[in-house]
């Protein structure tokens, strides 16, 4: 009775009532008709067709055009933003993949880490980004490109400054509101009546806004590799109604810079706890994965700016599991999907699935498309084995980014810079 309860509860609320109930009434209605005046079945029948028929094509054009939310959001593709950027700075940087094969970037790299310089964060916790006064009455409308999306308001931390010197990396930061990164750094291109977009407003030069002159929001993004001591790493895919990269894959953290109390200054270690956080939540994974920190080396590879969001700035990392193979994650890879689903109506950037593949074995095959085969576990042979069929997928552009600093760092002879 109780889950008759809840299970009638959800049908009649919010977007299911507005698809789902007025046509089953409709159609509820016609069958009694065509029962009681069967004199007038057939055109009962033939305007029942009409309104399916209809109904389906309107939600058909919803889809289409929710699909295509991203691309209204900001431009994505290498043409389109060398035709606002300079290709001199910011394009030309290739990743060589194994099946020889090598994909094109524009990126603006700020930093590849060394492991010398001492990381120092200048964080002031209490200073506010104030939102630029000529968007404040277009605020609602740069909200309207998200309405697919789910989203919720929140906090965020804001990387005003970074300098390199000989022996520091010193990041500025500060503090946003995901809000204020949804209508400003997501939102970048989206039409606002036809006549001007925050990029037209604020990016418009052929190269990008210092960041400490910025006037855009510039939440730190984090992308994070983990890799489990095998060479196995995962790879969620999200969902449809995620505020970007939807249906594409992303590296095993796509996440927002962190920490448990967003009041307090941030440091290495508080950044940390909240990737393990992370793990848990996103990734499923147990606690007994996370039990030891001193088996788990987090480590920064690199900073950019995604040019595709007017520069927002991106953390990149890799978090080796020194003493776990992806064996055990393997075999609970079925429940902790299960379990995911869970996350649906709870969590920003819903990742739907997850795939666990070798990272040595990622190949590209056309265009921004990766060719990936699964690791699989058969419970009742007690085995393990790999998808014949490789997966094609497209990952979100700054997975790309993550990887150039990883192999920047790691295996140099796949990257390639040509003028």
């Amino acid at each position: 009775m109780k889950y008759l309860k809840v299970l009638s509860k959800r049908l009649l609320s919010g977007v299911v009532e507005k698809h789902l109930v007025l046509p089953t009434l409709a159609f509820g209605i016609a069958i009694v008709f065509v029962i009681i005046k069967s004199d007038y079945r057939s055109q009962v029948i033939s305007a029942l067709v009409g309104f399916v028929f209809g109904k389906a094509l309107i939600s058909l054009s919803i889809a289409i055009y929710y699909s295509k939310e991203d691309q209204r959001k900001a431009i994505r593709d290498y043409d389109s933003l060398s035709s606002f950027y300079s290709e001199a700075i910011y394009g030309h940087k290739y990743i060589l993949f194994s099946n020889e094969k090598k994909i094109k970037l524009f990126y603006d790299e700020l930093y590849t880490h060394d492991f010398k310089k001492k990381i120092i964060f200048d964080d002031q916790p209490n200073k506010r980004f104030i939102l630029p006064y000529v968007i404040a009455p277009y605020y609602s409308d740069l909200m309207q490109a998200h309405k697919a999306s789910f989203t919720k308001n929140a906090f965020t931390i804001r990387l005003d400054d970074l300098i390199v010197n000989k022996d520091e990396l010193i990041l500025k930061t500060s503090r946003t509101t995901y809000f204020d990164h949804l209508v400003l750094n997501r939102a970048i291109d989206f039409p606002v009546r036809d006549i001007l977009s925050v990029r037209r407003l604020f990016e418009y030069n052929n190269e990008l806004t210092p960041l400490k002159h910025s006037k855009l929001a510039n939440q730190i993004g984090v992308n994070a590799i983990v890799l489990f001591n095998d060479g196995y790493t995962i790879f969620p895919r999200r969902s449809f109604t995620s505020t970007v990269a939807k249906n594409r894959i992303t590296s095993s953290l796509a996440i927002r810079l962190n920490s448990e109390n967003t009041f307090e200054q941030i440091t290495e270690a508080s950044i940390h706890k909240d990737f393990y956080k992370q793990m848990v939540s996103r990734l499923h994974f147990p606690e007994s994965y996370i039990s030891d920190p001193s088996k788990i080396d987090i480590k920064l590879v690199g900073i950019g700016r995604d040019l595709c969001e007017g520069g927002k700035p991106q953390f990149y990392y890799v978090i080796h599991l020194n003493d776990i193979s992806s064996d055990d994650y393997t075999k609970r890879l079925n429940l902790c999907i299960k379990e995911k689903k869970k996350d649906k109506l709870t969590q920003i950037d819903y990742d739907r699935l997850l795939y666990v593949t070798k990272l040595s074995d990622l190949d590209l095959h056309k265009n921004e498309t990766l060719k990936l085969k699964p690791r699989l576990y058969h419970k009742r042979k007690d085995s393990f084995h790999t998808r014949k069929i490789s997966v094609k997928v497209k990952p979100e552009i700054s997975f790309y980014y993550n990887l150039w600093h990883y192999y920047k760092i790691y295996e140099p002879s796949r990257i390639i810079k040509s003028n």
